[in-house]
């Protein structure tokens, strides 16, 4: 069952993402701020237990798991556990980094014949300078591709 958790914790997160394009030097930080505006809500679910992950992105809205979350006396939930907040809090700025790079419908590059995204080295690369937290420099899934991502950042700056 899906709960809404206060979207106050999106709104500093978003805050957090659009003052660090600004300050980057990044043409129309507005446009990616408007993009991110687009995703309204943040939900805890059971997504585990559904085998779809521990967060997923949809249109409008982001979802995390219900491990990640402290709930009242009433099964409510209030806030991210403080003991993961530094995690989920980057984790939930991944997110909205993907949806400022929607443009007309797409976001990504493709990197290989299993439509794996290099976006999502780029997009772990930005998170990691936004939030300066690392999830794992040597084993988190995007390794290989933030290497990739890291060579572009390296050779055409970071405002490309």
């Amino acid at each position: 069952m899906k709960k809404e958790l206060d979207t106050k914790i999106l709104e500093s997160i978003k805050n957090k993402v659009y003052i660090f394009l600004k300050n980057s030097g990044v043409d129309n930080p507005e446009f990616y701020l408007e993009n991110m505006n687009r995703v309204l809500n943040l939900y805890v679910e059971d997504l585990v237990k559904q085998r779809i992950g521990k967060m997923v992105a949809r249109s409008k809205e982001i979802c995390i798991d219900e491990q990640f979350v402290v709930f009242d006396e009433n099964n409510n939930p209030i806030e991210i556990d403080k003991f993961v907040e530094k995690l989920i809090t980057s984790q939930i700025g991944h997110e909205l980094i993907h949806a400022t790079a929607r443009y007309n419908g797409f976001t990504g590059i493709k990197y290989n014949d299993l439509n794996e995204g290099l976006n999502e080295g780029l997009t772990q690369m930005i998170t990691e300078k936004i939030f300066e937290y690392t999830v794992s420099p040597n084993t988190d899934s995007y390794k290989d591709v933030k290497k990739f991502a890291k060579i572009l950042d390296s050779t055409f700056g970071h405002k490309i």
